[in-house]
């Protein structure tokens, strides 16, 4: 699996970098508004939590995380 690139070192440069304005109002969202109360995710926003799903979720945020230096739910994700 590729992995997006590393986070640039000046934070400034996140604004010319292809994609970021796409994680940010796009990924980041639906993924946080489709986690449900226990932390976890289903296979579609609004359905039961399930151990697949989170994982997947669990990983793009993780590297959104990394890219954005942000925290979306990453630790509830991690207990469920």
């Amino acid at each position: 699996m590729e992995s997006l690139p590393p986070a640039p070192a000046n934070p400034e440069d996140l604004e010319s970098r292809p994609g970021i304005d796409f994680l940010e109002r796009t990924c980041i969202p639906y993924l946080c508004h489709a986690q449900n109360e226990d932390g976890g995710w289903g296979f579609q926003p609004g359905s039961r939590s399930r151990v697949e799903p989170t994982a997947w979720a669990l990983l793009a945020l993780r590297e959104c995380a990394l890219i954005l230096a942000q925290d979306n739910g990453e630790a509830r994700g991690v207990h469920f």
